[in-house]
């Protein structure tokens, strides 16, 4: 499956467009990723590949063919939110069985395949041992796993995550980033994601879309988006790219901000 928009736009009032002439391609099993600063249209171009808004010009392609609204719905996505709002009481084996509910008629029941199905989700997100547990109690980074898996229940082979490290601490960051790169280069599925942090999308991207808070957006393979001057660009705030050579010639790489420093406190006499 490819994902592609071309000449793309979009405007909430039909006068200011949020962004405009952006283009990409998502190829199966890459991952992309979404680049920018608050307020430059990251959600929003999500919420035009799940069919939530439509863009205003341009046009948006699966396997090359036009999506006409209405009619490809958003079956091709399986969509991971920041977060749910106030936590639901429903247990974790629910929550999961919540992505199956495309596969359920309006007055029917899950069949034994669709709790058969959230089994074997639970198992591969490694959150089985949560199963009876409720969404509630969970921590974020145990919260966002589950949500992940709700995802995978819908039998989507494109997964689009809004943000998904925001509200974590640096190790579910890591779990959740690490799962993101199973899921494409073991599991096949095709990943959007958008986010705050350059590293990130360094980290497992393949190819970055970059937007401005002005609407304008460049997109190109990661390793030629993620860099000093862009970022420079993008942030308003001098970056280096760092790597770091780890055991068994592995190199990791990172994007560290460089801030002015503050002046020292005065010491008073």
């Amino acid at each position: 499956m490819t994902i592609s928009i071309s000449n793309g736009s979009f405007s909430y009032d039909g006068k200011k467009e949020i962004f405009h002439n952006l283009n990409f391609l998502l190829k199966k099993g890459e991952i992309l990723s979404v680049l920018g600063p608050n307020g430059c249209g990251k959600t929003t171009l999500l919420k035009i590949l799940l069919e939530i808004h439509h863009l205003s010009g341009g046009v948006m392609k699966v396997d090359n063919q036009p999506c006409r609204h209405g009619r490809n719905g958003n079956q091709h996505f399986g969509y991971v939110p920041q977060s749910t709002g106030v936590p639901v009481a429903y247990s974790v084996f629910q929550m999961v069985l919540l992505g199956r509910s495309r596969f359920i008629g309006t007055f029917s029941r899950p069949s034994p395949g669709d709790y058969q199905k959230v089994e074997e989700i639970l198992k591969m997100v490694n959150i089985s041992h949560l199963a009876v547990r409720s969404f509630a109690s969970l921590s974020g980074g145990e919260r966002q796993l589950v949500l992940i898996a709700r995802a995978l229940a819908t039998e989507a082979r494109v997964l689009v995550f809004d943000e998904p490290t925001s509200s974590l601490d640096l190790v579910n960051q890591h779990h959740t980033v690490e799962l993101m790169r199973v899921l494409s280069h073991e599991k096949g599925y095709s990943i959007i994601f958008s986010t705050h942090d350059p590293t990130h999308a360094l980290h497992i991207s393949d190819n970055t879309i970059l937007i401005n808070r002005e609407g304008t957006s460049l997109f190109g393979l990661t390793k030629e988006m993620i860099t000093e001057k862009h970022m420079k660009l993008l942030f308003g705030v001098e970056t280096r790219i760092l790597d770091l050579s780890l055991n068994e010639g592995m190199v990791s790489r990172g994007v560290m901000p460089i801030l002015p420093p503050f002046k020292p406190r005065a010491v008073n006499s």
